[in-house]
């Protein structure tokens, strides 16, 4: 649900149904008894969850650490998948592949289904730090939002066509935004 801007969790989800929408992305609340009401709230509006898990810690132990805590805390979520952001990009490619293969053997155990976001800042920044983990883990799975490359590669792509192509051969999940208030146009 980033950008959404009410303060009640209930009218952000009605929002987003209301549109058209058959599920939400967001993050989901630490607290069980909020994640209970988070649960029965989507049930009772019909939405589907895409969690979203931003992996915390400046370390690859402290990013393990956290991955391993909040996966745990979410798998009794009925979610569609969910949708990780681990890793540094100033880590080095061996650092980011533990992690990532770590999350993929606690989603494995959990019964959840993990992709990993193209995200700058994060170990799947660029083209050919994404080139890197799928070499190293053919079982990825990303989703893309290739925005990011876009900002990191100061370019639309244009010029990395084969490393897109290779990467959305391993892509399930699309990132798209959409807003719910009028976009400014200049005079």
């Amino acid at each position: 649900m980033w950008g959404m801007d009410q303060a009640i969790l209930e009218v952000n989800l009605n929002m987003i149904k209301d549109a058209g929408f058959d599920g939400v992305e967001m993050q989901v609340p630490c607290d069980s008894a909020e994640r209970d009401r988070l649960g029965a709230l989507l049930d009772e509006i019909g939405l589907d969850l895409v969690i979203q898990v931003r992996a915390e810690g400046s370390t690859v132990d402290e990013q393990i650490d956290f991955l391993e805590k909040e996966l745990s805390s979410i798998s009794e979520l009925n979610t569609l998948l969910t949708n990780v952001h681990c890793g540094k990009d100033y880590w080095s490619l061996a650092e980011n592949i533990r992690v990532i293969s770590i999350a993929q053997r606690l989603a494995g155990e959990l019964g959840i289904n993990i992709l990993h976001e193209t995200h700058r800042a994060r170990a799947t920044f660029c083209t050919t730090s994404a080139m890197g983990i799928i070499d190293a883990l053919p079982e990825i799975r990303f989703t893309a939002d290739f925005s990011h490359w876009c900002c990191v590669h100061n370019s639309l792509l244009q010029d990395q066509q084969d490393s897109v192509d290779r990467v959305i051969f391993f892509v399930f999940f699309y990132c798209l935004l959409f807003s719910f208030r009028p976009l400014r146009t200049r005079r």
